[in-house]
């Protein structure tokens, strides 16, 4: 339904490469891509909102995640998780 919504605004055409620039999002945002994507995934943001918004919020995540404290998991917790892989990997 969103895609022929979207159709119906002109955003069919776009879909391909707005899937290819968020696929790029985190690498973007941690300035892992060579010149060329970088300066690809800035320009389709120059003219893309939708990706804008997704972009935005993803940062905006991204910054709250690394605001959070540090933890480590109780001990317990841990040997259950890694037997629970183990097996799961039997």
């Amino acid at each position: 339904m969103v895609r022929s919504i979207a159709r119906l605004f002109g955003r069919g055409k776009e879909e391909a490469e707005c899937q290819h620039v968020r696929g790029l999002s985190s690498d973007f945002l941690d300035s892992e891509l060579d010149e060329a994507s970088m300066s690809r995934v800035s320009d389709h943001l120059g003219g893309c909102r939708f990706c804008r918004v997704f972009f935005d919020t993803l940062r905006a995540t991204l910054n709250l995640l690394r605001s959070t404290p540090k933890s480590t998991a109780p001990e317990s917790l841990r040997g259950r998780v890694l037997d629970s892989a183990r097996k799961a990997d039997e």
